[in-house]
Parts: structure tokens; C-alpha cells; sequence
């Protein structure tokens, strides 16, 4: 196993863990964050998930280029790319609307946070796949993909 196998297993493990540690402390914090009479401590907290699951969908993309030596975005797969991520993107917000109308979400918050690592995952695949087309170096495709996801996330956010 190289190291940058490990750094991805250690990054998934890492993820799994806080939201686990989310999960266990989140009534506490929602609860306080939600009395607050102005809604900047909760788009501020949303802001800062958003950041770290696109830094963490971010690093897992830049350890599988490490361990490649070819172009990574010359693969058959991100020419089709946005295509099927978007496919996927509105199907995940079909699922996401429809398990959620379903049932109550208080009861199913581990299923809430699924969705929201896949959505925001995704959306990153998606931006990466479109900027990977008009971009040649494979470094600054994920740096602007980045860069751009956090932007649009966040903007999305703020706006709603």
C-alpha cells in the first residue's frame, strides 16, 4: 500500500469519525446556533461544512493523482463527466427530497448527512469534470475546481 493509499484510508476514517462525533453532539450545538436571533451562526456553521467536506473531497483527488503517473484528466471518464454527475446531482436531490418527505429527519440524521457528503461530493466531481475540460494542467484543475465549489456552495448558501 503506498502512502498516499494510506493518507485516503486515514481521510475516510477521519471523516467517519467526525461526523459520528457530529452526530453525537449536534443537538446541543444546532439547538444553541438556532436560538441565536440572527441566522450568521448557522450559514456560518453550514459555511464551514461545506468548506471542509469540498477540502476533504480536495485531498482524496489530489492523493489518487499522486499515486497515477499518467494525465489523470485524460481518462475516457471526465469527458463524460458532467453528464453523469449531473444525472447523479438530480438524483440525488430527487432521493434526498423524497426520503425526506418520507420520514421524520430527526430520526434519520445519520441518512441527512449521507446526502449532504454525497451532494456536496458530487458537486465537486461535477465543477472538476467542467474545468478539467479547459484546463491542461491536472494540479490547477483541482486547485480552481476547488476554489470554485467553495465559492458556489457557500454563495448558494448565504443567498438562501
Amino acid at each position: 500500500m503506498s502512502k498516499w493509499s494510506l493518507y485516503q484510508v486515514l481521510g475516510i476514517i477521519l471523516l467517519v469519525a467526525a461526523f459520528i462525533l457530529f452526530d453525537w453532539m449536534a443537538g446541543d450545538f444546532i439547538n444553541v446556533l438556532a436560538s441565536m436571533e440572527s441566522e450568521i451562526g448557522m450559514q456560518l456553521f453550514v459555511g464551514s461544512v461545506i468548506y471542509l467536506l469540498v477540502s476533504f473531497n480536495y485531498l482524496m483527488l489530489y492523493w489518487q493523482m499522486q499515486k497515477k503517473d499518467s494525465a489523470f484528466f485524460d481518462r475516457p471518464v471526465w469527458e463524460k463527466g458532467p453528464l453523469v454527475f449531473g444525472v447523479m446531482e438530480g438524483l440525488l436531490i430527487v432521493l434526498f427530497l423524497w426520503f425526506g418527505l418520507a420520514g421524520d429527519p430527526v430520526s434519520q440524521q445519520w441518512l441527512v448527512h449521507a446526502f449532504l457528503v454525497l451532494f456536496i461530493s458530487v458537486t465537486y466531481l461535477l465543477i472538476v469534470s467542467i474545468v478539467s475540460k479547459y484546463v491542461d494542467k491536472d494540479e490547477s484543475v483541482i486547485k480552481s475546481s476547488y476554489a470554485g465549489t467553495v465559492v458556489f456552495l457557500i454563495v448558494a448558501i448565504l443567498l438562501v
